[in-house]
């Protein structure tokens, strides 16, 4: 559960406390407090994907396999009885089937109650059934495509330098929900449409409406009850970066960068706090950017 829903090296601290604990709570019973270690930290060594099911059956039987291994060495001056091997059984279920059913159940209860981007609720947000989703297809489709597209991106960085790529790759396709109260101030969203932006000719109006899609996604996650941990990908996308075009524009008509607030054209942040965010604010920058160009030709 701590390497599902932190890392592993929480997970470390906390098996060897736990040992520890027990083996004292055991009457100071070394057994005790190998037989707990020992399957804790074969569990957070081996369990690699939290997000696949049959991951848990696999680090369950090797922590299996090791509980057999610590009761048969603190046995090895006894004779081996029936009680003896009711005990080599009894260990060995426990990390075959007791291990990931409690693990499963665990990881559900703490995901209903409290809310928390546990592997099993990232699976579920991230498929394209869940309602906010269904909503910026059908509302603004060329968000759709982008967040799509930043997603795919930004997971093979996460994976290339050893973040959350599963977190990560989630947290994108919803970077973006916010435009969906002005869709069509997007330029993913105007391949045959019109710029509203010309028509608006105010540049502290665009600009509002352009820095205000942060705001209103993370309103709007809020809403639909999505996990803080994602709405920090909806609120750091963009950082404090300025919305550099209507800044520019802004500046022309008044004729001096001096009369200018820059603050107006700035998005509220914060910065990244995360490798994750951090990865998803250069994703997002470089899809825009090709996008932008229009490349003809690979």
């Amino acid at each position: 559960l701590y390497v599902a829903i932190t890392n592993a090296n929480l997970a470390i601290i906390g098996a060897v406390g736990f040992a520890f604990l027990g083996g004292i709570m055991g009457q100071n019973s070394l057994e005790t407090a190998v037989y707990i270690g020992a399957g804790n930290l074969t569990a957070i060594l081996t369990l690699r994907n939290a997000g696949r099911l049959n991951s848990f059956f696999v680090t369950g039987t090797i922590v299996g396999v090791t509980n057999v291994s610590v009761v048969t060495i603190f046995n090895l001056l006894t004779t081996v009885d029936t009680v003896d091997l009711t005990s080599l059984f009894a260990a060995l279920v426990s990390g075959i089937v007791i291990v990931p059913m409690i693990s499963f159940a665990g990881m559900y209860a703490m995901t209903i109650m409290l809310n928390l981007p546990t592997p099993f609720k990232l699976i579920d947000l991230a498929q394209p059934s869940k309602p906010l989703l269904q909503r910026l297809l059908r509302e603004a489709p060329g968000t759709y495509q982008h967040s799509l597209q930043v997603a795919n991106l930004a997971e093979q960085a996460a994976e290339a330098i050893g973040a959350d790529a599963q977190m990560t790759h989630v947290g994108a396709l919803y970077h973006d929900i916010g435009k969906i109260a002005n869709p069509v101030f997007y330029t993913e969203n105007q391949q045959h449409v019109e710029n509203p932006h010309d028509t608006l000719n105010d540049p502290y109006r665009s600009a509002d409406i352009i820095i205000n899609h942060a705001v209103e996604g993370d309103a709007m996650a809020k809403k639909y009850n999505l996990p803080n941990r994602i709405r920090e990908f909806i609120r750091e996308h963009h950082g404090t970066t300025q919305v550099y075009v209507f800044y520019k524009r802004a500046v022309d008509r008044a004729g001096s960068a001096d009369v200018v607030d820059i603050q107006e054209f700035t998005y509220p942040g914060p910065i990244p706090q995360t490798k994750e965010t951090a990865i998803l604010m250069m994703a997002d920058s470089c899809e825009s950017a090709i996008r932008a160009i229009k490349p003809q030709s690979n």
